[in-house]
């Protein structure tokens, strides 16, 4: 084979899709759709044929490849099949909670509508066991896991839910036949009683705006969008006049109406992340969202009614008119249609508080807390106000809300002896 034999070939002078080399026996070029490799044939201790892939042309040259060609034949001939110990390394992979998740499980987590959080909790929580063999995992790991959430300060529940999903996905594993039997079967969390600092502490970061931090939100995001204006006016005015213009359009782009949506709904980032067109239904007065939440929904599937200030239905109904009056697809949705990653809105954000001048530390989810604070505070109903929240019942919201609203039960007491007596 010389270079010359390769660009005839290459060019279609030869009617095959296989080169072969006159000088390593085996060595070939391989021509499929959209690339050209360089494999290898050979024979292994039993006589079955195999096909190793050395690298791409022309990023392998045909020198490079006939040095790697004998040195991969003389590793053969000493009984060292290189295909082989690929196989063993590649199921060795395979079966650690890194391959497992990559290869199998994700493709699983995909199907239900909390598949991409659950996802998210083995990245943040587990990463460090990600290389280590399924079957290696011990109650020593999971000690010293936990130990770290709690120095983290993450709270027994979510502690839990992390643990819960990582079982599960070992389940998973001895059901399809990857593991005999679950290693971490008997393994149980701790239960850890929080201090009374660290309560304190957890509940501090459920926080709410105050009135003035709410108008400066407002300012902010106007703010947030005229920068997006003046950098489009001057980008169509210095050579890119083919841009749209933004000036006459209510939202410059999905950052406004999903923030306004997140403070009107209390949604968390995700079911906000993953609504639909389908899910809003608008009427001659009112507006509801009918949708399954997220985070619940491989306990609850079932859709729950959500009904819409009336502020937020206008938004939604000028986004939605801006946006060619879809009837299905994400409400927020990237250029091609899809779901908005989730990390979408970490810039915009960052960006929207310095220009509200609201702390650094302000989490996108404090809307979902000021949501819940506002409607304690003005007197809610707290199971109205769980319903709201999408939980089933109140017992979250008196231990994460309750406390704005303390006269509640003195009321309730004082009401009742009151009229027992009138």
């Amino acid at each position: 084979m010389k270079k010359s034999d390769i660009t005839k070939w290459i060019n279609n002078n030869y009617p095959h899709n296989r080169l072969g080399d006159d000088s390593v026996q085996g060595l070939h070029l391989k021509k499929n759709s959209n690339s050209i490799s360089w494999r290898l044939l050979y024979r292994d201790s039993i006589g079955k044929q195999r096909n190793i892939v050395l690298g791409r042309y022309p990023s392998m040259t045909l020198e490079e490849a006939r040095k790697r060609g004998r040195e991969l034949y003389a590793e053969i001939i000493r009984g060292n099949d290189p295909l082989r110990q690929r196989d063993e390394e590649k199921a060795k992979a395979a079966n650690t909670l890194k391959g497992y998740l990559d290869e199998i499980y994700t493709k699983i987590l995909d199907t239900k509508k909390s598949g991409r959080e659950t996802r998210q909790i083995f990245d943040r929580h587990f990463s460090h066991l990600f290389k280590k063999a399924m079957t290696e995992l011990n109650a020593r790991d999971i000690t010293a896991w936990q130990a770290q959430m709690i120095d983290n300060g993450k709270a027994f529940a979510t502690q839990k839910r992390a643990y819960g999903a990582l079982k599960t996905l070992l389940n998973d594993a001895v059901k399809r036949g990857v593991l005999t039997d679950n290693p971490l079967a008997k393994v149980t969390l701790d239960k850890i009683h929080e201090s009374e600092e660290v309560h304190l502490e957890r509940k501090s970061k459920r926080s709410y705006l105050t009135k003035e931090q709410i108008h400066q939100l407002f300012a902010g995001l106007d703010k947030y969008q005229e920068q997006k204006r003046e950098g489009r006016r001057n980008s169509r005015a210095h050579g890119r006049a083919y841009l749209p213009n933004l000036d006459n359009l209510e939202f410059v782009d999905y950052v406004k109406p999903f923030v306004l949506t997140m403070f009107y709904t209390g949604f968390r980032n995700g079911d906000v992340y993953g609504l639909r067109w389908e899910h809003i239904h608008f009427y001659e007065d009112s507006a509801t969202i009918h949708k399954t939440i997220e985070k619940t929904a491989h306990k609850k599937p079932e859709a729950k009614t959500f009904p819409i200030a009336d502020e937020l239905a206008t938004i939604l109904q000028i986004w939605r008119v801006q946006n060619a009056n879809p009837k299905s697809g994400y409400v927020f949705s990237n250029p091609e249609g899809e779901r908005l990653g989730d990390t979408a809105l970490k810039k915009p954000w960052k960006k929207i508080k310095e220009f509200s001048e609201l702390p650094d530390s302000l989490d996108l989810y404090t809307l979902r807390h000021n949501f819940a604070s506002w409607l304690v505070m003005n007197g809610s109903d707290l199971l109205t106000v769980a319903k709201l929240m999408g939980h089933s019942d109140i017992r979250m919201i008196i231990d994460h809300y309750g406390h704005l609203q303390p006269d509640t039960l003195e009321k309730a007491v004082s009401e009742s002896f009151a009229k027992m007596f009138a």
